[in-house]
């Protein structure tokens, strides 16, 4: 009889394989609904830099789930909830990289191919198009008027042709500001990518907050508060903020502003490693060591450390945006009257 470890690797790796089975019967369902690319159609492939997000994401998501199904205690009253993290982990990811890979806008002229909000293949006709956005928090054109908005990535290897088409078979829709001919990223799609993630940082800080306050007080169900560890943590999320909040209150060098900028998020990113660490470290410790935690305990202080570290992060950004708000607005995308790369 198998032992009670084994049927729950077996039980989990089931469940990774079930959500890869849905996941390409729910793209083999959708790409059939898109119509034919038909004599008239062009295709505009991602540019590489995004394309090669695909392999890693298909690979690390099922590294990690294997790492916690070996490598982690878990108890029997741990399993469930364990399991559906397996599953997320180890299924969703490898379809987040294999959808990145797989998309690929085109263009004809009956309408436009692009992503559903599930990253699913969609279909939009030209004149349902009601309107046209830059979406910060996708980095993406989003379209409307169809039943479901359609998403086009900005990073495409040839950005400025599909731009262009747009102009000519959109005529009488306002284009976003990021693709008007005076905008000084409307023909470079990497740095609008770029400059449209941090937006969407300052733009949707006021959602992460929430959503850390509310996994760091669901966490807190399964462990009492440590406070140092918080302080910790939230040392670790001001080494998050550092580059986010000072790329717009420092004025760009002359020379070596990108080494500048590089530096400030390695350093960044050193703080916000040797904090949560630190604060993992002493959560262990409170609770007997990491040998006798169960894996409820484990991911309640990996949620609680890095919640504290997002809530720290969204605190800061939302207070430089309220003292310094033309210097955080969406105008400033691009700009080049201050502020580093």
């Amino acid at each position: 009889m198998m032992s009670a470890q084994t049927q729950w690797v077996l039980l989990s790796l089931a469940g990774m394989a079930l959500v890869w089975l849905i996941g390409a019967w729910a793209y083999h369902r959708a790409r059939r609904r898109v119509p034919k690319a038909g004599a008239q159609a062009r295709d505009f492939p991602l540019s590489r830099s995004l394309w090669w997000m695909g392999p890693p994401l298909i690979f690390l998501g099922p590294g990690l789930a294997l790492f916690l199904l070996f490598l982690i205690p878990i108890e029997e009253k741990d399993l469930v909830p364990v399991f559906f993290i397996v599953a997320f982990m180890g299924g969703l990811a490898p379809l987040i990289g294999a959808s990145i890979m797989l998309t690929r806008p085109r263009i004809n002229d009956a309408g436009l191919v692009g992503s559903g909000a599930w990253g699913l293949p969609s279909f939009i006709a030209w004149p349902a198009i009601k309107a046209v956005k830059f979406s910060t928090a996708t980095q993406s054109l989003r379209f409307d008027g169809g039943p479901d908005p359609l998403y086009v990535p900005v990073q495409l290897h040839d950005w400025p042709a599909f731009v262009a088409e747009l102009q000519r078979r959109l005529p009488h829709l306002p284009l976003p500001a990021e693709l008007q001919a005076d905008h000084r990223l409307r023909n470079d799609g990497e740095r609008l990518a770029f400059e449209g993630h941090w937006q969407g940082l300052y733009d949707h800080a006021g959602r992460i907050f929430s959503i850390a306050a509310l996994v760091v007080v669901v966490s807190l169900h399964y462990l009492e508060p440590h406070p140092q560890a918080m302080a910790w943590s939230a040392l670790g999320g001001a080494g998050l903020a550092l580059y986010p909040v000072l790329r717009r209150r420092l004025r760009k060098p002359r020379r070596f502003s990108a080494t500048l900028g590089n530096s400030l998020q390695f350093l960044g990113s050193v703080v916000f490693t040797l904090g949560t660490l630190r604060a993992q470290g002493m959560i262990s410790g409170a609770l007997g060591g990491e040998d006798v935690m169960t894996g409820a305990q484990w991911f309640a202080s990996l949620a609680q450390t890095l919640g504290m570290a997002a809530l720290a992060m969204a605190a800061l950004i939302l207070l430089a945006r309220w003292r310094w708000p033309e210097r955080y607005a969406r105008q400033r995308m691009g700009q080049d009257d201050g502020g580093m790369p």
